[in-house]
């Protein structure tokens, strides 16, 4: 059979995953990085904020248990102690936490409109670790469009073969004028990078960038030996590289827009059916539906284009193979699918509380709410057209001589 039929014969494997760009740059480290002098809260710094960074519940002791947990999002582990803990007490207390743990934060100031300065207190971020904030589109001045709330930063490192991972230069930076909001986001990407380094295989980006080209080829090779002589062990061969690419492309490709959802679904809920104190309730849910949006929607767009691949092998390329072939790509379907179902469930989530809270508020006598000036009239307007809405965080987890 000619090559050129072969090669039509070939079903088509987009690499979808491949082509999205991920808001964590590649780029060095301030080669100085400064830490401290811890900030000294001053209240004539912050001008006039509704919440004040002194707002929240003073916790009997600190959270230094390292004990770390399934977060329930995608295998991520982090101290939900910790987490829990920070939610509620003030941000005054959570930067003295950080603080404690080598995490040094910084204030990005702004020029915008608002007359508050939450994060006034702060000491303002060195030269180096503003121009870092602009390259991920965060304009220093605040004018940009494109809002940068808050940006973590480190660096992920084995120092010896087959050591331990490392973490050196944490670092947290928030506009002056956001909120615990942005603070508690920031802090959680620090919790899941400490997750990371409890596992011991932990793979760096060099290594998961080589394997995805040797997956890929390695599937396309066997796909073109089972078009020539349809050998059931070819079949089950292709399937088992299909699983470890899925794998590998997870970690490559969707770890960091996935956990940006992750952080942002956890506070969400904590805030729905725990209230804490600190945290705008309306707008930051609003906010966290856009940004769960914003960055899932490319990440479903190829877990779709997969699971169509997989209904491929099975109605089509594997058509003639026994059962149990069939069977182990539909389980691979099925996983995928659930990945799917589990972040348009936590969208929806989301989605119909700020519908119920939109239909309820209308339908009360109009005051000036502690936690919002919302206008409730355009609150499900604004559900409908979310993908406008640009504020964003990040984090900018780099591993030894590469970024994430």
């Amino acid at each position: 059979m000619a090559i050129f039929h072969l090669l039509k014969k070939l079903p088509l494997f987009i690499l979808t995953l491949s082509f999205f760009t991920s808001c964590h740059k590649e780029e060095l480290s301030p080669q100085n990085p400064m830490f401290g002098p811890r900030p000294t809260y001053d209240a004539t710094a912050i001008g006039e904020c509704s919440t004040s960074p002194t707002t929240g519940e003073s916790p009997s002791q600190k959270p230094v248990l390292w004990t770390f947990v399934d977060s329930g999002f995608f295998g991520k582990e982090f101290r939900q102690l910790f987490f829990l803990q920070a939610l509620k007490a003030s941000s005054l207390d959570v930067v003295d936490w950080l603080y404690e743990e080598g995490v040094n934060i910084f204030k990005i100031e702004t020029n915008s409109k608002s007359e508050c300065r939450y994060f006034g207190f702060l000491n303002t971020a060195p030269q180096e670790y503003i121009s870092i904030w602009e390259t991920h589109g965060g304009q220093s001045n605040g004018k940009d469009e494109r809002t940068l709330l808050g940006l973590f930063r480190t660096q992920l490192l084995r120092p010896s073969v087959g050591g331990p991972a490392q973490m050196r230069n944490p670092v947290i930076l928030v506009r002056d004028d956001t909120n615990h909001w942005t603070l508690v986001h920031e802090k959680t990407h620090f919790l899941f990078a400490q997750g990371r380094l409890q596992k011991s295989n932990m793979a760096f980006i060099e290594t998961l960038r080589e394997d995805n080209r040797t997956l890929y080829r390695k599937l396309r090779g066997l796909e073109f030996e089972y078009i020539q002589e349809k050998q059931s062990i070819v079949a089950k061969q292709i399937l088992k590289t299909f699983s470890d690419y899925l794998i590998v492309n997870q970690e490559l490709f969707n770890r960091g827009p996935l956990e940006e959802f992750s952080i942002e679904s956890l506070i969400s809920t904590q805030v729905i059916e725990n209230n804490s104190p600190g945290l705008n309730h309306i707008t930051g849910l609003i906010n966290a539906l856009a940004y769960m949006k914003s960055n899932t929607d490319p990440v479903l767009t190829s877990y779709q284009t997969l699971v169509r691949k997989l209904k491929n092998y099975q109605e089509d390329f594997f058509k003639d193979e026994p059962q149990s072939t069939l069977d182990q790509a539909h389980d691979l379907q099925v996983s995928l699918q659930s990945k799917i179902d589990f972040i348009k469930e936590k969208v929806i989530y989301l989605q119909i509380h700020l519908e119920d809270i939109g239909e309820q508020k209308l339908d009360e006598p109009r005051q000036l709410l502690d936690h919002s000036h919302y206008d409730f009239e355009i609150l499900l307007e604004q559900i409908d057209m979310i993908e406008s809405l640009n504020l964003s965080h990040t984090s900018d987890t780099h591993n030894a001589f590469d970024f994430r």
